[in-house]
């Protein structure tokens, strides 16, 4: 009985440590201690800004800090901690580092000096990329800020110093932003580097790189991968057909829709069904509107509750 008791403790054992390992590990231990070990281990610290009621918080360690890619990674190149920022030491931790939304990841050295920044729930590759753009000193803070003081304005730089500084300075990104629109002129976009630009800062077809790119997709088409380039259309696309919504324009709206429409893709159904419902809501009368959410919560969107909330 005693060997059997024992065998089954170390099943257990080793069945915990297996586990504990496919997870983010987080030390229990206070910020100051926190910095004498990246000191003592050379690593950069990853801080977990946190609270106890933001769901996207709960969402990232239920469904990403528990991938074994994403613990493999963090726990053998960051010290890892984590902080509610409403409580103990934490409260100091978020006014020191201006952390005001939820959740907030910083990357500090053994200084607590902030080399990376990046916040909000997102999926596990994408938190893998700024997770290795942190350990990456082309994009580490504190290099960035110096070679901008220094003069450099080069349009690549630029783009990568915006993406950066976009989640820590808004005054900052603005001022890199004017500059960038300086040295993007009409030549430059209409290159693969331009495109590379447009790629990442054209956030709607109403800004300077949206309307470049609706201008020139004959161009755009001819030197991007097709699937960059249908994520570009259809990213613009979706901004605008709220101004179609909003302003009222049926045949925009509809060829927005005929192109949302020819997808396979089971999301961008949901999404046109939402485009739909928003429509009626907003141009048709009550009893068209409740004829069109009818057929959609019964077909596209019958799984779907929390669009069927917000149409409610």
């Amino acid at each position: 009985m005693k060997k059997v008791l024992g065998i089954l403790g170390f099943l257990v054992a080793h069945t915990s440590i297996v586990v504990a390992q496919e997870h983010i590990q987080f030390q229990n231990i206070e910020f100051a201690q926190a910095k004498e070990k990246a000191v003592l281990e050379n690593k950069l610290i990853f801080l977990d800004g946190f609270t106890s009621w933001c769901a996207p918080c709960k969402w990232m360690e239920g469904h990403v800090f528990n991938q074994k890619k994403i613990a493999d990674y963090f726990n053998s190149r960051f010290i890892n901690v984590k902080y509610d920022c409403e409580v103990g030491e934490g409260i100091g931790i978020a006014k020191l580092y201006q952390i005001k939304s939820f959740p907030t990841y910083l990357f500090l050295d053994g200084a607590g000096t902030m080399v990376y920044r990046t916040q909000s729930k997102m999926e596990a590759d994408l938190f893998l990329k700024e997770a290795e753009k942190a350990n990456n000193i082309d994009y580490q803070i504190p290099n960035l800020k110096t070679q901008y003081l220094e003069g450099n304005r080069d349009a690549k730089f630029l783009v990568r110093y915006i993406l950066v500084m976009a989640n820590v300075d808004q005054f900052l990104t603005e001022k890199a932003k004017k500059s960038l629109d300086s040295v993007a002129n009409e030549s430059f976009l209409h290159s693969p580097e331009g495109w590379e630009t447009i790629k990442i800062m054209a956030k709607n077809s109403e800004d300077k790189y949206g309307r470049y790119f609706q201008n020139n997709k004959s161009y755009f088409r001819t030197i991007a991968a097709k699937e960059d380039f249908e994520q570009k259309e259809s990213q613009l696309l979706r901004y605008a057909m709220y101004g179609y919504i909003r302003d009222k324009q049926t045949e925009k709206f509809r060829n927005g829709l005929a192109y949302f429409q020819k997808s396979n893709d089971p999301q961008m159904k949901i999404e046109t069904a939402m485009f739909q419902a928003e429509w009626a809501g907003t141009n048709e009368s009550a009893k068209e509107f409740i004829k069109v959410t009818n057929r959609l919560r019964k077909g596209v969107l019958k799984n779907e509750d929390e669009k069927l909330s917000f149409i409610a």
